[in-house]
């Protein structure tokens, strides 16, 4: 209440200008221009990484298969020699 006489007013309405700006740059990204331009992008500098996603059955049965192979002893005691 006390700031609401000192308070200068919005300038614009900054949610039709939010809405304004969505618009215009869904329709700039529904062009086809922008889509063979995208692909190129992406080719050039995108990811390798596989994006899909595995069921959550594979991903289970995967889990189990890990934890049943028993672990490798990878680390040597401090006077081994069989690893040198």
């Amino acid at each position: 209440q006390f700031l609401k006489d000192t308070y200068p007013h919005p300038i614009v309405d900054h949610l039709k200008v939010a809405r304004i700006a969505r618009e215009k740059v869904w329709a700039i990204r529904g062009s086809d221009s922008h889509k063979e331009i995208a692909l190129k992008i992406q080719d050039k500098h995108g990811s390798r990484k596989k994006r899909f996603k595995k069921s959550n059955y594979e991903r289970l049965s995967n889990n189990k298969k890990k934890l049943e192979q028993p672990a490798k002893e990878v680390q040597l005691g401090l006077f081994d020699r069989n690893g040198i």
